[in-house]
């Protein structure tokens, strides 16, 4: 079986991307287990600088809220290659999609908000409520809203995800 590759996008790599894909993982285990072999997940950051570790915040609250531990996280910038060996780029906000975009522009037809690819919206240019929200630097309540608010779109985008998967024959 073929794996899919999906890439989470965000500024630092340091919040809401790492948070993503560890509810990725978490939530394609528990949910999915036949299919938790066909994906690879990653992420990375538009102005991440390598090896910075996830925040305090994001550390502490997925430990708390999602039993999850992203101590072991460490950022990594986005890279041509990581944009060519992904199936699925989700971008946390529409300026983040538009920027890889147009960096690579033979890409586009895989770029995503993770709120659009999660609720199927058709959209273009950049708009606020595609958007998840930044906790950096705004404390633990922010972050924990963040988590709430990727939770829910990561399980949604997790089915879609799935019911392609099924109806390609994977």
């Amino acid at each position: 079986m073929r794996k899919v590759r999906v890439l989470f996008v965000c500024s630092g790599n340091t919040c809401r991307s790492p948070m993503a894909a560890a509810l990725f993982r978490k939530y394609l285990e528990q949910e999915f287990p036949d299919y938790k072999d066909a994906f690879v997940v990653d992420s990375a950051g538009l102005y991440a600088l390598d090896g910075s570790p996830a925040t305090k915040e994001a550390i502490e609250i997925m430990a708390l809220c999602e039993q999850t531990d992203l101590t072991e996280h460490r950022s990594k910038s986005v890279q041509q290659g990581l944009i060519e060996e992904s199936d699925l780029i989700l971008a946390m906000t529409a300026i983040h999609r538009d920027e890889l975009i147009e960096k690579y522009p033979w890409a586009a037809d895989k770029i995503f908000t993770l709120k659009e690819f999660a609720l199927d919206e058709n959209s273009t240019g950049a708009d606020p409520d595609l958007d998840v929200m930044d906790p950096f630097g705004l404390g633990l309540d922010a972050y924990e809203e963040a988590c709430t608010e990727l939770k829910q779109l990561i399980e949604v985008a997790l089915e879609r995800l799935v019911e392609l998967c099924e109806e390609q024959g994977g």
